[in-house]
């Protein structure tokens, strides 16, 4: 099981991230940038400051004020949103996660707004 504080894995090798605003100006340029990071702003919006997540690889460290806040690349946790960046799936079993969970039936598609994609956790009946 890893366990995040801020960022940091407990366990393994430590790994810092930056903003996606940041992120994709080295390789994509600041207009891309820019646009980029209001898109993940907000879908990061969409979530409830209460709920529980598991994003893809890059977008954990700016959930991690969540009271759950997991990698897909490892697991989902039973999380009440997934948030995916499409460009990130092939990060650990990232995909496999994805699919396991949605072919559980548990989570429904909420937004799609490229590259991200959020799912909620259904309402049990």
């Amino acid at each position: 099981m890893t366990i995040y504080l801020n960022f940091f894995r407990l366990h393994g090798p430590a790994v810092s991230f930056v903003h996606p605003h940041e992120f994709a100006h080295y390789y994509l340029g600041s207009k891309y940038a820019a646009e980029r990071g209001r898109r993940f702003d907000a879908v990061r919006a969409r979530i409830p400051h209460d709920a529980s997540v598991a994003a893809t690889e890059h977008e954990v460290p700016h959930l991690t004020t969540r009271r759950l806040a997991c990698t897909l690349a490892i697991a989902n946790g039973g999380a009440d949103y997934l948030l995916v960046d499409r460009d990130h799936l092939s990060i650990g079993a990232s995909r496999r996660m994805l699919e396991a969970a949605l072919a559980s039936g548990r989570y429904e598609p909420v937004l799609d707004d490229p590259p991200y994609l959020l799912f909620a956790k259904r309402k049990p009946d």
